[in-house]
């Protein structure tokens, strides 16, 4: 059994990159994790208590001080069966909120059931959205009220996209957006990621990889062969689309290809997207992407983006779209090479947190320990800030939001150790970390249990607090390799003050 690992993370002296219009500096956040006492049962047993009204036999049904939260979050526990998988938490004005879910009944059931439940501003659950018998990967929420969530895979071929919309009214519609037959485009890289040429290919195929909300309709990134964003009206139909960024491919790696050469090629070739984020006449999308791709796109636009001198090493892009389609392009140039990037915007800076795997001092099967980096756009005056902080060990970055003026909010899990072979093999706890736009970090809030506990998702809320999702009392790599009824954990959604 996997140790529980009671991390103290502490501050670094900064350093500096020379780079246009950016600068680079390196810390470790300072702190003490803080336990404190639950008035509604513990991490395994939400049970009421008896001086605490608003909690009700068998699962506390509004937030309050559960065991394991940080002073200054409150939280609910979310189903209570066997395991919880959390996707999405949206919130409106009032502080009211939408969760899509699934609940497991046992070790078996890998695909579960589907909810997407409302919670009123004080954590009660209030309702149950039809949209979830469509099976949704998503979820968006309109400035109407109304819902929206989507699933790949549709259509006769199972090539294209489903909407399902629940309207104010509780009106139930499905819109297919099939997939059209496209000739695409790439770019050939050499084995330095330099452009080489060009190819054509056909393709017929249409993914959703993310949505957020427009005026009368929604903005989506999708995959048709390229990287695209697409404006939808309110009907979801398509207004018009734009590429991101061109696709790129290296000839010649193929499934008989040696092992090496193939995980190269897909560093090479490395475009991880973000979801959009609305903003005032427009949209904004950010991508983890290698020198090929920024080679591609200085050579198709006719543009002077900084190349990474590393070719397999990612830096991250950062990309404007006007409402009407026009785009405005950045890269963020750092000393490390990022990964599955997350993005907000707040106050005109995009802030896109990402993990950089950092060199330790090795010992077996460990080498390497990862970090949260973060890379900030100034959206206004074009400068570019770049940051990174850690642990002893592993700090994981699962979601990124707003959470008060001038402030964005991190989360994920700090303080599990993982190995070179990829296997976690020590419990981490859940974070939210607030860090001001000049890269400033505040006090880090932690969430623990028994186990291993992680913040999946974030929704800021207009009065500054945050709502977030999260699993605690989980497994970890080959928890249940010998007893799969180890595999549970507990869904929490809770809010935070940071």
């Amino acid at each position: 059994m996997a140790q529980r690992s009671r991390v103290a993370l502490r501050l670094l002296g900064p350093a500096t990159m020379n780079t246009s219009n950016s600068a680079f500096s390196r810390w470790r956040v300072a702190g003490l994790i803080v336990f404190v006492a639950a008035s509604c049962g513990d991490a395994g047993d939400d049970s009421s208590a008896p001086d605490n009204p608003s909690c009700v036999e068998p699962v506390c049904t509004a937030f309050s001080a559960l065991e394991g939260l940080d002073p200054g979050g409150l939280a609910r526990r979310i189903g209570d069966e066997f395991r919880a998988t959390g996707y999405r938490v949206v919130a409106d004005v009032n502080g009211a909120s939408w969760l899509l879910w699934r609940s497991h009944t046992g070790p078996d059931d890998h695909a579960g059931t589907a909810h997407v439940d409302r919670f009123d501003a004080d954590g009660v659950m209030v309702a149950s959205s039809t949209i979830a018998a469509d099976q949704p990967i998503d979820i968006l929420l309109h400035a109407s009220g109304h819902l929206t969530g989507w699933r790949n895979g549709c259509g006769p071929q199972r090539d294209g996209v489903c909407f399902a919309t629940e309207a104010a009214d509780g009106a139930h519609i499905e819109t297919p957006w099939p997939a059209e037959a496209r000739t695409v485009t790439s770019y050939t890289l050499n084995d330095d990621g330099e452009v080489t040429g060009t190819v054509n290919d056909d393709r017929r195929v249409r993914v959703l990889n993310g949505a957020a909300p427009a005026a009368d309709g929604l903005y989506a990134v999708i995959n048709v062969g390229a990287n695209f964003i697409a404006r939808l009206d309110d009907d979801l139909s398509a207004d018009w689309s734009r590429p991101l960024f061109p696709r790129v491919t290296i000839p010649g790696i193929g499934p008989g290809s040696p092992l090496e050469d193939i995980l190269r090629a897909i560093d090479l070739g490395k475009q991880a997207v973000t979801d959009p984020v609305a903003i005032d006449g427009g949209v904004v999308v950010a991508a983890a992407v290698a020198k090929g791709t920024i080679a591609a796109i200085n050579l198709h636009y006719g543009l002077d983006l900084a190349l990474p001198e590393v070719p397999t090493c990612a830096d991250v892009l950062v990309v404007r779209i006007s409402d009407s389609g026009e785009r405005t392009y950045w890269v963020v140039p750092t000393a490390a090479c990022e990964r599955l990037p997350k993005l907000t915007v707040v106050d005109d800076h995009a802030v896109v947190a990402s993990v950089v795997s950092v060199e330790k001092t090795p010992s077996p099967n460990d080498t390497a320990q990862y970090d949260v980096a973060l890379s900030i756009v100034d959206m206004t005056g074009s400068t570019t800030l770049s940051t990174a902080f850690g642990g002893e060990e592993d700090e994981w970055v699962e979601a990124v939001a707003p959470c008060g003026q001038g402030l964005v909010c991190v989360a994920g899990v700090l303080g599990s150790r993982s190995v070179d072979t990829g296997s976690v093999v020590s419990f981490g706890d859940g974070f939210i970390l607030p860090v001001e736009l000049d890269g400033t970090i505040g006090t880090v809030w932690t969430i623990t249990s028994a186990r291993h506990s992680t913040v999946w998702d974030l929704a800021a809320t207009a009065d500054g607090r945050v709502l977030f999702f999260s699993t605690t009392n989980g497994p970890i790599t080959h928890t249940g390799d010998h007893d799969p009824t180890l595999m549970f954990n507990e869904g929490r959604l809770g809010v935070v003050t940071p």
